[in-house]
């Protein structure tokens, strides 16, 4: 099995793993906001983005009409990939300002926000290679194709 079958076996991933790192965003953003550094605007703007980056992510996997029309990269490999790894990048950046902290709460963030932010980065960056591997790049065109694929499939099988 080539390298290029290998990463596009692995397309029926993405959908639960943009789930879990939107769900993780939000969780990040949420710990951030209880407990983060709040001296300055950064401090307190950061976890109100990350929140939102992360209702976003799970808006778009959910196929939420407005968030699909108002953003249509996120329909996209390339779009979504970048947008991981533009959100990403600023949960490391904060965790990296966390972990100049003191005390126990700045190390866990530190921790938490980068396994998150790296999980963030690592789809982000598979979903950039997928889109230059795939003909139909659309994420959304994977359930299109899954619902043909069953269509086709149930098709045949009254005729046999």
């Amino acid at each position: 099995m080539s390298t290029a079958e290998t990463v596009r076996g692995g397309k029926i991933y993405v959908k639960p793993l943009n789930y879990a790192c939107g769900l993780a965003c939000v969780a990040t953003g949420g710990l951030c906001l209880l407990g983060g550094d709040k001296s300055t605007l950064y401090g307190w703007l950061a976890p109100v983005y990350f929140v939102a980056f992360g209702l976003i992510m799970l808006a778009a996997d959910l196929n939420i009409e407005v968030i699909i029309r108002s953003c249509p990269f996120l329909d996209k490999y390339i779009g979504r990939g970048l947008f991981n790894i533009f959100v990403a990048a600023q949960i490391l950046d904060m965790s990296k300002d966390a972990g100049n902290g003191e005390g126990a709460f700045a190390k866990m963030f530190y921790a938490i926000g980068d396994i998150v932010g790296w999980a963030i980065m690592i789809l982000g960056v598979y979903l950039v290679v997928l889109h230059f591997l795939e003909s139909d790049t659309s994420i959304n065109g994977i359930k299109n194709s899954l619902k043909k694929q069953a269509a086709t499939a149930l098709i045949k099988s009254q005729f046999k």
